[in-house]
């Protein structure tokens, strides 16, 4: 019911916000307005007025339901105020609306592992990883991460491994000897849990679907 509640206030809000966005001259795309009013709502929650960056976001979508930026700032600050199923909820019509967004997923993840859903969570990265793909980029490397967290939030030392070694082979194609560093002393670290299992065969090892998830995530950068 809550989750019913929280769709209906979410799609209620976007149907009908729009009116002051309207307001903007008639020369103006609906994109590039909507644009403008995701630009307001950073300021105005850059300002601490998070109640006036909601409605912007909000409007923003109203306007042009594809702005993949304003799905983004909406829910990241849905979240940010521990809301979290509202947070998901936008996040849902975020990923229907824009097919392919690979941010979109990121933050759906997060915002699933927040709420104790590492399955789905899990489904999210592996997703993102794989629209993605191999790029060395920060959004990679980001999705690595949040692979990390969750794999350590559930205690999948295999997984976790899985992600480190994705992130030192990130940190070696881009020549980042810090970050290079870091994977390798957590991947030594783990080492010693994990023993000789390889966490890229462990998830297809155990016949654990969150396992299997999270160790795609890392095949898909190799």
């Amino acid at each position: 019911m809550r989750l019913r509640t929280a769709a209906l206030l979410t799609i209620a809000l976007l149907a009908t916000a729009a009116a002051p966005a309207r307001r903007k001259s008639c020369w103006a795309s609906p994109s590039s307005s909507s644009a403008l009013l995701v630009q307001q709502g950073e300021a105005r929650e850059a300002e601490g007025d998070e109640l006036a960056a909601l409605k912007r976001y909000a409007d923003a979508l109203a306007l042009d339901p594809t702005n993949e930026k304003a799905y983004l700032r909406l829910a990241s600050l849905r979240a940010k105020r521990n809301e979290l199923l509202e947070a998901e909820v936008v996040f849902d019509m975020g990923v229907s609306r824009v097919p392919g967004a690979v941010e979109l997923y990121l933050g759906r993840a997060r915002v699933r592992r927040l709420r104790g859903r590492g399955l789905e969570a899990s489904d999210d990265l592996r997703r993102a990883a794989l629209l993605e793909g191999p790029t060395s980029s920060p959004r990679e490397l980001s999705i690595a991460r949040e692979a990390i967290a969750l794999a350590r939030e559930l205690h999948m030392q295999a997984a976790e491994l899985a992600a480190w070694r994705r992130v030192l082979a990130i940190a070696h194609a881009k020549g980042d000897d810090a970050l290079a560093k870091e994977a390798s002393v957590q991947a030594r670290a783990l080492g010693v849990f994990v023993g000789d299992v390889d966490p890229v065969l462990g998830g297809r090892r155990l016949g654990d679907p969150l396992r299997k998830s999270l160790a795609s995530v890392a095949r898909r950068g190799g």
